[in-house]
């Protein structure tokens, strides 16, 4: 199973590369990057990407569409040589004009290696939903193309670098505690300090307070997580609970949206001795379950004979804090951080970590709807939510195609 998921993973499009500014497309676009090739077609999308057009001389063919706001997808770059309206443009250069929101009509343009686009040129907004949904959609239409360069700071900041891939979250903590087997840990609680995300998102700033003895024990996380603003991105029941311990710290309040019988709370709880553990679920029959599955989980204990003699051995949840299950829509998010977020209890600071699964966010073509959903918890739960865990096809989709390209930029 896990074998055809990878293939169809390979054969979901070109690879996503972020970047924040025009000058860092043209850096991709240069032979020296050695992202695109001379025998390349390349499709370059929108009038502010001259510069990356420029750089492109070496491959074999560009096509540069530029918008002049008619319906129409026309080429006019031989009659505009003669007008000497293009004679900057090198001659391996097609100059398309016609409507950037046409989408569709690009698929007659032909087949192309790379695209390079600026989401910004269709709208002149900087906006995360309608940028990812041009960029998706241009994954569709090209799934024969390579790369996909989408020169937009809202994607490296919102998806690129949030977005984490949760198998190689797993491999990447494994080999870590395989090297070292030491755990830093300060085992007195200190005043409260600000670790700042290294996503810079819209204001306000994404920030997590963390104790001291959480920073320190941070350290004993794949490297990846040290920082908040984090999604990570899991399909399966067994990916989903295998990142528990490379996203949870031992103190960690941690909220699991959608727990259904609680099998996979009890695990969070397991690992989580120090902190208090939540679960929700819309349905009422599942959550007197899960309730249920607690107490048999917690009430058992394991035998073994000794000399002829059966002894009781520790129960394995004896350490684990009790979770405290509740009815709710995990869609109302509004009521989720009114009993869960900061100040919503006293002496409650709010919850470290959030897991998610939802039905309704675990498609692979739920991207939009996924993305919209993290970021209102983001703010929801601000400032002590450190990272989401989401089982999600759309999620593991935007942890692994999306990558950015330098360090992060201000949207």
């Amino acid at each position: 199973k896990m074998k055809k998921n990878d293939k169809a993973q390979k054969r979901s499009g070109p690879s996503v590369q972020c970047c924040g500014s025009v000058h860092a497309s043209a850096t991709i676009a240069a032979k020296e990057y050695g992202l695109v090739k001379p025998e390349d077609s390349v499709l370059v999308l929108g009038s502010s990407l001259e510069p990356v057009v420029k750089v492109l001389s070496y491959v074999r063919s560009v096509t540069w569409q530029k918008e002049d706001g008619s319906r129409r997808v026309i080429d006019d770059s031989k009659e505009l040589r003669k007008k000497g309206q293009v004679s900057e443009v090198p001659e391996n250069t097609s100059v398309v004009f016609g409507d950037l929101h046409n989408l569709f009509a690009l698929v007659s343009l032909g087949r192309f290696s790379v695209v390079f686009v600026d989401p910004n040129s269709f709208s002149g907004q900087k906006l995360l939903i309608y940028s990812l949904s041009i960029a998706e959609t241009l994954i569709g239409l090209f799934p024969e193309a390579r790369a996909l360069v989408c020169c937009a700071a809202i994607l490296c900041n919102h998806v690129a670098v949030r977005f984490v891939n949760g198998p190689q979250l797993v491999l990447e903590g494994r080999s870590k505690s395989t090297e070292s087997s030491e755990v830093v840990e300060e085992e007195t609680e200190k005043e409260s300090k600000v670790v700042e995300a290294s996503v810079v998102s819209s204001k306000p700033t994404l920030s997590c307070y963390v104790s001291t003895r959480q920073a320190s024990e941070l350290l004993s996380l794949p490297k990846v997580m040290h920082k908040p603003g984090r999604v990570v991105g899991t399909f399966g029941v067994s990916q989903y609970r295998d990142v528990i311990p490379f996203v949870c710290l031992p103190n960690d309040n941690v909220l699991e949206i959608g727990c259904q019988h609680g099998m996979t709370t009890l695990l969070i709880a397991k690992h989580c001795t120090r902190g208090q553990i939540f679960g929700v679920d819309i349905g009422k029959p599942s959550i007197e379950r899960a309730v249920d599955v607690q107490n048999e989980r917690r009430s058992k204990k394991p035998t073994k004979v000794v000399d002829g003699v059966t002894v009781e051995g520790p129960n394995e949840f004896e350490n684990a804090p009790v979770i405290e299950y509740s009815v709710a829509d995990g869609f109302d998010i509004e009521f989720l951080a009114s009993k869960f977020g900061p100040k919503a209890r006293e002496g409650f600071p709010g919850v470290h970590v959030i897991f998610v699964d939802l039905g309704g966010l675990s498609s692979r073509h739920a991207v939009l709807d996924l993305v919209a959903y993290t970021e209102r918890l983001w703010y929801s739960f601000a400032p002590t939510l450190r990272t989401i865990v989401v089982k999600s096809m759309a999620g593991l989709h935007l942890a692994s195609k999306y990558r950015y390209v330098g360090a992060p930029t201000k949207a």
